[in-house]
Parts: structure tokens; sequence; C-alpha cells
């Protein structure tokens, strides 16, 4: 059974985009889980290294996510091959290793960096409470996990909305100085 996928193509011109149909094992980052699971079994079995090989040949032609690798356990298995009797199983298997590892680390760092708006805010916040960086930190923090759900533009008028209050209004300014909990107080606030 062959599975396809549409998939949209842009082109330059202003026409509408063109519609051509993929397969499935074309897409690198497709895993189906169930041929994971295969290939497992295989390599965890002794199997003989040409079978070693070739499974290793498919491997490197995907780009599994850090979830599917811990579920799986794949990469533990494609690991101990790095100590093979075989060279070209070993090689295999480094390189396999060393483009998972590469594409997981850029990944979480790109997941640990800031967005522009939240670092704008932050910069904002810091006009407000210059010697309070734990309040600045702490205020950020609420009104995002607040909007976590909405896109960005919700986050950016909330934070608009409590910074133009907090210059604007001494008494709210003190009051979340001197409240404990913060995200009580700016959950409260009407946007």
């Amino acid at each position: 059974m062959k599975q396809t996928l549409l998939v949209v193509e842009n082109t330059k011109s202003k026409k509408s985009p063109r519609l051509r149909q993929s397969k499935i094992p074309d897409l690198a980052r497709v895993i189906m889980v169930e041929r994971l699971d295969k290939w497992k079994k295989i390599l965890e079995s002794n199997s003989p290294p040409p079978e070693i090989i070739k499974i290793l040949r498919l491997l490197k032609q995907k780009q599994p996510s850090e979830e599917i690798l811990c579920k799986s356990g794949i990469g533990k298995i494609v690991n101990r091959f790095r100590h093979h009797d075989n060279i070209l199983i070993v090689n295999l298997s480094k390189q396999i290793v060393h483009k998972w590892k590469s594409y997981i680390l850029k990944q979480n760092h790109k997941s640990k960096q800031k967005h522009p708006d939240r670092e704008k805010a932050i910069s904002l916040l810091n006009d407000v409470f210059p010697n309070s960086q734990a309040l600045v930190s702490n205020i950020e923090k609420c009104v995002y996990s607040l909007t976590s759900e909405s896109p960005m533009y919700i986050y950016r008028r909330k934070m608009r909305k409590i910074i133009l209050l907090l210059k604007n209004s001494r008494s709210f300014r003190n009051n979340l100085m001197q409240n404990d909990n913060t995200a009580e107080l700016l959950s409260t606030i009407k946007f």
C-alpha cells in the first residue's frame, strides 16, 4: 500500500500554489513508527552485516525527533554499532549518531531562545523597575504563561497594557511590588 501526501509548492509567480503528490518515504522528517520498530528488531538480532548496512543507510536518510528517539530507543542501538567489527557499519553509525545529535541540539537551542517580543517586553519592564530583575522576570513569565495558547499579538497587547498601567498608575505599581502572587494579580486585569 503506497502512502501519499499532498505538498504545496511555493512558486515565484503570483499564481496559486502548485500541488504535487509526494510519497511519505521521500520526506526525511516523516518516520513511520512501525518501520522504525521493524528496523530496531532487525538490528537487535544477530543480522548479517549487509542487512545492518542496508538498515543503517535507511536510517541515515531519516531525521527522527527527540521524542521518537527516546520512545523507540533506536539511537542507543545505532550507537552500539560504533564498536562493530565492520568498518563500514562503524562509520555509518557514527555519521547517524552525529547527524541526529546535532539536529536535536539545534532544535533545543532554537526552543531556548526567547522571542524578540519577549526581549523587548523585558527591556520595557526594566525601565519601570530598574532595580528589580526578579520582579521583571516574574511579570514577563506570568504574562507569557497567561497568553501561551494565544497568538503573539495577544501577548504584545497585554504587555503594552501592563507597562502603561505600571508607568501611569503608582498604586498599581506599588501593589504589584508588594504582592507575592504576581500571576493572580495580573490575571485580574481586563484586557
